[in-house]
């Protein structure tokens, strides 16, 4: 008898200690994000099952500054935030690793806030290392919706932009094809109309590298466009209409060049 209380009380035991482990959990710490930022991100992030990992937006930490990053596998948009320096949340730990939110979770809630507050021009993530839910809160902390992390290893896409980082020059006067597709050029007018931007400044300097798109108005919001892989021929007739244009044109920046130089 005393033995098979023994037992109970021990199996009693065990059964308290894993729900209270299964209750814990881990103080949260949060962090402002801009939501036009975050819309543009999730412009640019990918629909598609098959690559789950990437059907979300990816808020990680870059130095000073934290980062908004979303992508396809085809475009990529990347863009850096402050921390506030008004007694705001500063950087939480959690962003040295980074957290990926489920897109079509935070597009409702985003649409939600926006409809709710139209004035708010920031959303609150709240999260912490192992958690097993992120908190997505409006500015003003009147609304929390809960949502389970992204499953999957969002990729380090900084091994395409470091690199771009190295070859890209603004200033180039020669003309090479680079296609793309046009539902992803498309998709540049939609983020310039989130992010309120005057115009798309386009740099794309070979068709083996990775377009850069920069927003005027939009300090820190990055777009990258990966071309089509295939050689493009300029048609004979195309050529035609084009060739006192191109002869002008290459004129003119040749005389800008050299203006600037003096």
């Amino acid at each position: 008898m005393d033995s098979q209380r023994t037992n109970r009380e021990i199996a009693d035991s065990a059964d308290n200690a894993n729900q209270a482990d299964s209750q814990f959990v881990p103080a949260l710490t949060e962090v402002r994000v801009p939501i036009a930022l975050a819309e543009a991100a999730l412009a640019c992030s990918s629909t598609e099952d098959g690559r789950a990992y990437l059907k979300g937006i990816h808020l990680h930490r870059v130095g000073d500054n934290g980062r908004v990053v979303g992508t396809d596998g085809h475009r990529l948009f990347v863009a850096e935030f402050s921390f506030p320096e008004d007694g705001g949340p500063a950087a939480p730990d959690w962003l040295d690793a980074g957290v990926t939110i489920p897109n079509e979770f935070l597009k409702a809630q985003l649409t939600f806030v926006r409809k709710l507050l139209p004035a708010a021009d920031t959303f609150t993530v709240a999260y912490a290392v192992g958690a097993q839910k992120i908190e997505v809160r409006d500015g003003f902390g009147n609304v929390t919706f809960r949502v389970t992390p992204q499953s999957g290893d969002f990729p380090d896409y900084r091994k395409l932009t470091d690199g771009l980082g190295e070859a890209f020059t603004a200033g180039r006067g020669d003309f090479e094809s680079v296609a793309f597709n046009g539902q992803y050029l498309a998709a540049c007018g939609q983020l310039q109309r989130i992010l309120k931007a005057k115009g798309v400044n386009v740099y794309a300097g070979s068709k083996k590298q990775a377009a850069v798109l920069t927003f005027e108005g939009a300090p820190g919001a990055i777009m990258y466009l990966m071309p089509l892989q295939f050689e493009g021929k300029l048609a004979a007739q195309n050529a035609a209409l084009l060739a006192p244009a191109i002869k002008a044109t290459v004129g003119a920046l040749r005389a800008h060049k050299t203006r600037c130089e003096k």
